[in-house]
């Protein structure tokens, strides 16, 4: 089994990625040594200055995988991001989407939260029914944190029995079930990581890194576990 993608950033340019869509005034996403996580030379950089009209992402194209699962893993930090403190404001940072460029709420949604002194994720997966589904997991300080996410598909147009499970820094997250994702699932077309869309009071930089997706149901887990598991286990 092999990955769809696997982004390092370690090249130190946008090759890895299909595209980038950058407003930001004077240039807001990079490759620097800053977002280099977890032992890496380098990782994504994307600043916010809190406009929702000003994106700073890079994407790759993706095509509904015919295994009708999707999973992936990548590496957040959010560097302190000042958020109120109130849960009112995020910052979307990972998307999976029916369109590239992202132009619209997406597919899957990962965003950066905080409630007092805690930053939180707070993930979404559309719902053909209802609207979406969402789970949102207290992370704490600022930090890197390793995002693991895999989706599934509806076995069909009339059920809901599509799935949502998280991983945050290895432990399973209480999953998201009983979804009717059938033919939501059907239009990704990409997947985007970086100031997605931010909140006005979200003007910062936030980094990202070693993202790896793949259609299949082996857990990737965190980037230094490699030589627990071995193969397949911390890309």
């Amino acid at each position: 089994m092999t990955d769809l993608y696997r982004v390092t950033h370690e090249v130190g340019d946008f090759s890895e990625y299909t595209a980038t869509i950058d407003n930001h005034p004077g240039g807001g996403l990079s490759i620097s040594t800053s977002a280099g996580m977890v032992g890496t030379n380098l990782g994504l950089q994307a600043q916010s200055t809190g406009s929702s009209s000003e994106q700073s992402y890079a994407y790759v194209t993706i095509s509904p995988p015919a295994s009708n699962l999707i999973r992936f893993r990548y590496y957040a930090d959010p560097n302190n991001l000042p958020l109120a403190t109130d849960g009112s404001d995020i910052l979307l940072h990972t998307a999976i989407t029916a369109n590239a460029p992202f132009s619209s709420a997406g597919f899957f949604t990962a965003s950066f939260a905080k409630v007092g002194a805690d930053y939180y994720f707070s993930f979404s997966m559309t719902d053909d029914l209802t609207g979406s589904n969402s789970r949102v997991v207290l992370a704490g300080q600022s930090r890197p944190y390793a995002v693991e996410v895999e989706l599934v598909r509806a076995s069909s147009d009339v059920a809901a029995d599509g799935s949502m499970r998280i991983w945050l820094d290895n432990v399973e997250q209480t999953p998201v079930q009983n979804i009717d994702n059938y033919d939501s699932f059907a239009s990704m077309a990409a997947y985007t990581a970086g100031v997605v869309f931010a909140s006005p009071t979200a003007s910062g930089s936030i980094y990202l890194d070693e993202i790896v997706i793949r259609d299949h149901s082996l857990h990737i887990g965190p980037r230094s576990v490699r030589s627990w598991f071995g193969p397949g286990w911390g890309m």
